[in-house]
């Protein structure tokens, strides 16, 4: 899935992963154009990158998260912090548009 994050065409991707074990984890690109933010810069889309993949739970289930998390996302010599919080994720087995039960937690596991 992507989302238009700006004026600027930039775009946040997630991309979840599914193990063997039907553990689901997602990874968040962001695709941005640094002479659009910073003067004298190359004016070519770079990708940020996540250090680690969050784990959001098993394929049959909703993950909530309440508490604010930081993600780093880098591509020397770019580096971008996002906080995400208050998130509801599923990315598979959805039904009639209704997140399944899930487990709740105050924060995501960093894999």
């Amino acid at each position: 899935m992507s989302i238009e994050m700006s004026r600027f065409l930039e775009y946040l991707h997630l991309d979840f992963e599914q193990d063997r074990e039907r553990n689901v984890n997602l990874k968040m690109l962001y695709d941005m154009i640094p002479s659009q933010h910073f003067p004298n810069l190359p004016n070519e889309s770079v990708t940020l990158i996540p250090a680690k993949m969050l784990h959001v739970g098993q394929r049959h289930s909703s993950f909530m998260c309440t508490a604010d998390e930081n993600l780093e996302l880098d591509f020397s010599p770019y580096h971008m912090e996002v906080t995400i919080n208050h998130v509801q994720l599923q990315a598979y087995d959805i039904t009639n548009g209704q997140f399944s039960p899930g487990k709740m937690s105050t924060h995501f596991l960093l894999m």
